[in-house]
């Protein structure tokens, strides 16, 4: 199994996490991300910081939203949420 088809629903932290591991050791200085704006290799660090939110939030099982969006005003809404809501939280689709 590749990395990528580890990505695949449901979310496995670890793995995302030891994949941007892998890509932080790749020689990219400008990084096309699957969603949003290319960007600098920033992106990794900013990524990681979201997913290990995510995952304490999970962990505690009360507010994701309000937690992410606190975390992290700049997403100015809640469509990413949204969107992982629906793999995270499958019974509720």
């Amino acid at each position: 199994m590749t990395v990528l088809e580890n990505l695949a629903p449901p979310p496995k932290v670890e793995v995302w996490l030891a994949a941007i591991a892998a890509f932080e050791g790749l020689p990219y200085a400008t990084i096309l991300p699957g969603h949003g704006q290319p960007g600098d290799r920033g992106l990794y660090g900013d990524t990681r910081a979201y997913l290990t939110a995510a995952r304490a939030a999970v962990a505690e099982a009360d507010g994701l939203n309000r937690y992410l969006i606190t975390a992290f005003p700049a997403t100015g809404g809640t469509t990413m949420q949204r969107r992982q809501n629906y793999f995270l939280y499958p019974g509720n689709r």
